[in-house]
């Protein structure tokens, strides 16, 4: 069990905590003003929790450390919020705001961000230096010049996250491998500058963004399938083909409610030529039904639903036909019954009118009839 540190208070000092070799949990604490760092672990997996952090070089430090935690801790008004060298280290849930040079700065370490707010930090929120991988996960960065800057790095991954209000850029890469999924991009000026980095956009807002040196951009999306009658009854179990470029990626079936959900398709891919849209065709089949508009081609700039119709084609089958459709039907064969009735009804009223009249019989006695016979 580690140790613990509980309203720990230290103020106008070069360090206000250091933990070397060991493992403490620092709790409720208050360190400010500091000239150096206000906690510095070396060699040190301590948990770092609800702690106020405040005017000093750099609000922690931790170096070649495995395992520390950092949680929703209050930092602010440094020239470095968390500084990370060489270790592999947790934020969750942390308040880092108005440091001057960076929120959080990690040289040659992996980093996971889950949670919490970067707000106002000057030049940058987040800044990677030949990182291994770091993940930043729910994560809302507000200001500064950069909200995420990162060079020489590999693996990096954000994910549901909002980069908005940077004074330049929201992204900005150079020599850099990695993936944004969920995430919005808006900055004043770009959302997105690579630099001799390869990225890929999973359903992520941005707009235009600037490729240089031999930078590649691909942007994926989304799509949900949703088969059903024109009565609105879900069909399952319906074949769902997906092409794209008319090579096949997928042949799938509709689930008990007529879906096939989360079909990751590419948009585009951009580079330094140029961008190249990619043709996603979706075909959808049922037995004894007629899908209209199938196969049909799939617009994936933003990720979306697309609902396809199935008709019943069976013999002397009318349960999908519907309503308005059956009303149509007997308003035809009534049509039909009367454009063959009424030329039989005329001829026969002209037959009847055309016939002679019977002569009629003379009348006499009875004698002179009796001689006649």
């Amino acid at each position: 069990m580690q140790p613990c540190v509980n309203a720990f208070g230290n103020q106008a000092t070069t360090t206000g905590l250091t933990v070397a070799t060991t493992s403490v949990r620092v709790v409720n604490s208050m360190i400010l003003l500091a000239s150096g760092p206000a906690v510095r672990l070396i060699q040190s997996a301590s948990i770092l929790s609800g702690n106020t952090i405040g005017a000093a070089d750099v609000g922690i430090r931790i170096e070649t450390s495995i395992g520390p935690i950092l949680e929703a801790n209050d930092i602010s008004t440094t020239r470095i919020g968390v500084l990370v060298t060489d270790s592999s280290v947790r934020l969750t849930g942390n308040d880092v705001s108005r440091c001057r040079e960076a929120g959080l700065q990690a040289l040659r370490s992996v980093v996971d961000v889950l949670g919490g707010t970067f707000r106002e930090n000057g030049d940058r929120s987040i800044f990677l230096s030949r990182s291994q991988s770091a993940r930043i996960v729910g994560v809302t960065l507000i200001g500064g010049n950069d909200s995420v800057r990162a060079e020489d790095s590999t693996d990096l991954h954000i994910a549901s996250s909002a980069l908005s209000g940077a004074r330049y850029r929201s992204v900005y890469f150079v020599n850099v491998s990695a993936v944004l999924e969920n995430t919005t991009l808006a900055a004043q000026q770009s959302d997105l500058v690579l630099v001799a980095s390869n990225t890929t956009l999973i359903n992520t807002t941005y707009i235009v963004p600037e490729l240089l040196v031999s930078s590649v951009l691909t942007v994926k999306n989304y799509l949900h399938v949703l088969v059903e009658t024109n009565l609105g009854q879900r069909v399952p179990n319906a074949s769902v083909n997906v092409t794209a470029d008319g090579v096949v990626l997928s042949i799938l079936r509709t689930d008990g409610n007529g879906s096939r959900r989360w079909l990751l398709l590419t948009d585009r891919v951009m580079d330094t030529n140029g961008e190249q849209e990619k043709m996603n065709v979706v075909h959808v089949l049922i037995d004894g039904f007629r899908v209209i508009a199938s196969p049909r081609e799939a617009d994936m700039r933003t990720s979306h639903v697309e609902r396809f119709i199935a008709l019943s084609i069976g013999p002397a089958s009318y349960a999908n036909i519907g309503v308005d459709a059956l009303l149509l039907l007997l308003l035809a064969a009534l049509l039909g019954f009367l454009v063959l009735a009424i030329p039989l009804y005329r001829r026969r009223k002209e037959a009847r009118s055309a016939r002679p009249e019977p002569a009629s019989t003379p009348t006499g006695c009875c004698l002179c009839s009796l001689a006649a016979v």
